[in-house]
């Protein structure tokens, strides 16, 4: 199941490439862990009401949609931004010393 969710995060973040969106390493690192995260709270349910034949889909569709919704909430609310001036902050503190 963890295999169907990082190979449907990871298409969900080359097909954002492919379309010409700005991607930061934190954008990717944070869209893929929410996609992926969403795909882990949802398997056991996923277990528990779909056939085995259709798990791996559904698993990898939800990685996918929790990817594309983390995207969103990452964008809207700016949070890859404000990550990148976190880092940048304490990269400057320790090159200083």
């Amino acid at each position: 199941m963890l295999i169907a969710a990082i190979i449907g995060s990871g298409i969900g973040l080359a097909v954002k490439k492919l379309s010409h969106h700005k991607i930061t390493l934190s954008t990717a690192i944070l869209s893929f862990c929410i996609g992926i995260g969403l795909a882990y709270l949802l398997h056991n349910p996923v277990q528990v009401y779909i056939s085995e034949t259709w798990q791996t889909f559904f698993v990898g569709a939800i990685a996918i949609t929790g990817e594309k919704i983390g995207y969103y909430l990452v964008f809207k609310l700016k949070v890859d931004k404000v990550l990148d001036a976190f880092f940048e902050g304490i990269i400057t503190k320790y090159k200083k010393k």
